[in-house]
């Protein structure tokens, strides 16, 4: 009897929930925005009136960049690429790594 009892409650809120899930969803509405406020403040006896705002540019004034145009010489890099002595020079030889898994031990 107690077991009836509960499936039916069960049972009956299952359907209550069903249903109002098949319901309709409210229509929602945007209100308006809000008025933006607007306050007028004056200055007070004894404080000084404040400057406008200037850009930063007029604040600290700067002389525009001048660029010079760069001009590339190949002479310089095929007289060293030809260049026997600087190359042996330069040169470095590669060193053989030795493996952890060779060597003594």
């Amino acid at each position: 009897m107690r077991r009836t009892e509960t499936l039916l409650i069960l049972g009956g809120l299952l359907i209550g929930l069903f249903l109002t899930g098949c319901a309709a969803p409210p229509e929602i509405t945007p209100a308006p925005p809000p008025p933006t406020p607007a306050a007028v403040v004056g200055i007070a006896e004894g404080e000084e009136e404040v400057p406008p705002v200037q850009a930063a540019a007029a604040r600290f004034p700067m002389p525009p960049l001048e660029l010079e145009p760069l001009t590339v010489n190949s002479d310089n890099c095929v007289a060293c690429h030809t260049d026997q002595e600087q190359l042996q020079e330069l040169a470095v030889e590669p060193e053989e790594e030795e493996h952890l898994s060779e060597g003594e031990g």
